[in-house]
């Protein structure tokens, strides 16, 4: 039977205590590459190869998710989902005699001071202070709505934060994949699973915004050695990266 494997494959993530962190079923690339750097030993007459030395193996995934994902984002860097944040906002605000005041709460952005910048209908911006939540413009015979941008708190907010010493997370996952065949009346025969027991995020992530494109969230991770639970006999200890399992739904096929 002529077996293809097709399309993205689902993604899961778990934590060292089994959670579930993120489903990913919207992928735009699931793609795995193995990487094994060999070293000759040559001697003799005429420097012949006498041996290969196979070293450094390497198992490198990534993953590219259409949607935005906070939690892809949280896992690269090694940063827990946080509530709450500091953020930018604008607001309409409606201005008499170049004295307004705006719903929210206004917070410093670098100093004590609070400021604001007003944009009114001529397309001014003029930065102003606040005091509470109220401001004067310079222009004091100024009616109308102006936009007013500055920065306050949002308790709903969802952040991760970007550490400078960032140490990436360390996850289980797992990828999911269709298996079709031409052969078969059903087309799709069965499933591939590729499970990493352990594998580490690497902190590298591009998100690319274009006016004609909807930016992609990436995840890359790279395989960590794993030694499986003994169950006995001289092999049972040898490491591993990751196992690759076919699962056929009529196992009677051939």
């Amino acid at each position: 039977m002529k077996k293809f494997l097709v399309s993205t494959a689902n993604v899961y993530g778990y934590d060292s205590d089994d959670n579930l962190l993120f489903v990913g079923t919207t992928l735009m690339d699931s793609s795995i590459e193995t990487t094994l750097s060999n070293t000759d030993v040559r001697a003799g007459q005429g420097n012949q190869l006498q041996y290969i030395y196979y070293h450094t193996a390497e198992m490198n995934i990534t993953i590219n998710e259409a949607q935005f994902s906070l939690p892809y984002l949280a896992l690269s860097v090694g940063s827990a989902i946080t509530t709450g944040a500091e953020i930018w906002t604008t607001e309409t605000v409606t201005v008499t005699n170049g004295a307004g005041t705006v719903s929210g709460t206004p917070l410093p952005v670098s100093n004590t001071t609070l400021y604001g910048w007003v944009n009114d209908k001529n397309d001014n911006v003029e930065r102003v202070t606040f005091s509470g939540s109220s401001f004067t413009m310079s222009d004091s015979t100024y009616n109308g709505d102006v936009c007013v941008r500055y920065y306050t708190t949002d308790a709903a907010a969802r952040k991760v934060t970007l550490y400078a010493d960032m140490l990436p997370s360390t996850i289980r996952l797992v990828m999911e994949a269709q298996l079709c065949s031409s052969d078969s009346t059903t087309n799709r025969i069965g499933t591939l699973q590729v499970e990493v027991p352990k594998a580490s995020m690497t902190g590298a992530f591009t998100l690319s915004m274009t006016p004609d494109s909807v930016a992609q969230t990436p995840l890359s991770v790279r395989a960590l050695s794993y030694t499986p639970k003994s169950n006995g006999g001289c092999t049972a200890n040898r490491p591993v990266y990751a196992e690759i399992r076919e699962i056929l739904f009529d196992r009677n096929w051939y």
